[in-house]
């Protein structure tokens, strides 16, 4: 099982780096087959997408039609089968996961040394994070959360269209990565506290890291 979610990871990564590289050369005028812009893609735009259309009439700027078709399937995959996007297909996921990895061995005495009771707290982040994406993308019909997403700034940092906040945001997210198992996802991501409300009804729910008193 490790080494079949190792090689979709990869896969689903190359694919994501591919669409990347596809829409900056698109732009320049050189096509790639089947590559589109990230945003076509992605789960969480269908989630501000459908909020905003519900409640407002209106459609998110940059976001499309296929937004609405990976909402239909991240619903699903949420109720099956919990978190498997977020621990199989997400490349930002992947990408920590990594780093995670390589931390344990470097800074073994420091790696998830994070206090309990402080862990509690931050992981409420990324309802409060949530909350504020949904509120102003309905109020201005723009996706309010690409200059600090690492994820979509991560794939796209060799372009123009990365604000200094995405760069701060990479950076960051890289950094603690070395110290704390996915720490993007535990605190930050929106689609996370989408996958945490989802999880109460799956039995497929993934473990969470082991975080030590210090």
């Amino acid at each position: 099982m490790k080494k079949t979610r190792a090689i979709v990871q990869i896969v689903f990564l190359v694919f994501v780096i591919y669409l990347s590289i596809g829409h900056y050369l698109a732009e320049r005028g050189v096509q790639l087959p089947g590559a589109a812009n990230l945003h076509a893609v992605c789960h969480f735009g269908g989630i501000v997408a459908a909020y905003s259309f519900v409640t407002s009439g209106d459609t998110v700027q940059k976001l499309h039609d296929s937004n609405y078709y990976m909402l239909i399937a991240l619903l699903i995959s949420l109720v099956l089968a919990g978190a498997f996007f977020c621990g199989w297909l997400c490349p930002m996921g992947t990408i920590q996961e990594w780093l995670g990895k390589l931390g344990k061995r470097v800074f073994p005495k420091w790696y998830n040394r994070v206090p309990k009771k402080l862990d509690r707290l931050l992981r409420l982040g990324k309802y409060a994070v949530l909350a504020f994406v949904l509120f102003q993308t309905a109020r201005t019909g723009m996706l309010m959360f690409g200059n600090l997403d690492p994820y979509y700034n991560l794939l796209h940092i060799w372009t123009d269209e990365i604000a200094l906040s995405g760069y701060l945001s990479v950076a960051l997210t890289l950094f603690l990565s070395l110290l704390i198992e996915r720490p993007f996802c535990r605190y930050a991501c929106p689609l996370g506290a989408v996958n945490g409300f989802f999880n109460l009804f799956s039995d497929d729910q993934e473990e969470p890291a082991i975080v030590h008193k210090l």
